[in-house]
């Protein structure tokens, strides 16, 4: 019994450790996965590189679009000052007197100019 109880207490902490998975795998890379993840790493940084360029693009459009959207106020303003310009002139030029008047009156001035010489 006691060479049993002795077996026993020897066998289970080996079987407990064997089942257990101590006993460490060694993992090998061959070659062609250190290839293959290097082609993998190099396609990952040029991805975050394009990535980055991306974003700068972006940014430039936004500086654009915003440069852009300044221009179109400033011209709607312009236009808008221009267009109060035109209803003011016009305005003014239905005040005056039509070129026919104009003629008529300087026709009237000279016959009386004329006359009295």
């Amino acid at each position: 019994m006691k060479k049993k109880l002795m077996l026993g207490l020897f066998f289970v902490p080996l079987a407990i450790t064997a089942s257990c998975g101590t006993a460490k795998k060694e993992v090998k890379v061959t070659p062609q996965q250190q290839q293959q993840q290097a082609e993998l790493e190099k396609k990952y940084q040029n991805l975050l590189n394009e990535i980055d360029a991306m974003k700068d693009k972006l940014a430039k459009v936004k500086d654009e679009k915003k440069a852009t959207q300044e221009k179109i106020t400033y011209l709607k303003t312009q236009i808008a000052a221009l267009e109060a310009e035109k209803t003011s002139l016009q305005k003014e030029l239905s005040a005056m007197p039509s070129r026919e008047s104009l003629e008529q009156e300087l026709q009237t001035l000279q016959a009386q100019l004329g006359g009295e010489q």
